[in-house]
């Protein structure tokens, strides 16, 4: 039941094709279409890219508060 579960569901998401009397296959990508390995590898970048500017940007905040503390907040700041 879970084995046709996941062919269920690989289906669903194109990435396999049943072929009648004979099985499932793993389907090709169309011409100009990414393969779902490369899609992942893909999102794996992007997961990367996103948590390196993240740490940047927490950086980038610490640094303001500390400025504000020397220098007190911005005129255009709530509060100021």
């Amino acid at each position: 039941m879970t084995v046709q579960t996941a062919y269920a569901q690989l289906q669903e998401e194109g990435l396999v094709e049943d072929r009648t009397g004979s099985g499932t296959y793993v389907r090709d990508p169309a011409p100009g279409e990414q393969a779902p390995r490369e899609a992942a590898q893909r999102l794996t970048d992007l997961q990367a890219e996103v948590a390196r500017v993240s740490t940047e940007l927490a950086g980038l905040v610490e640094r303001v508060k500390q400025l504000e503390a020397v220098v007190g907040p911005a005129k255009d700041e709530p509060g100021a």
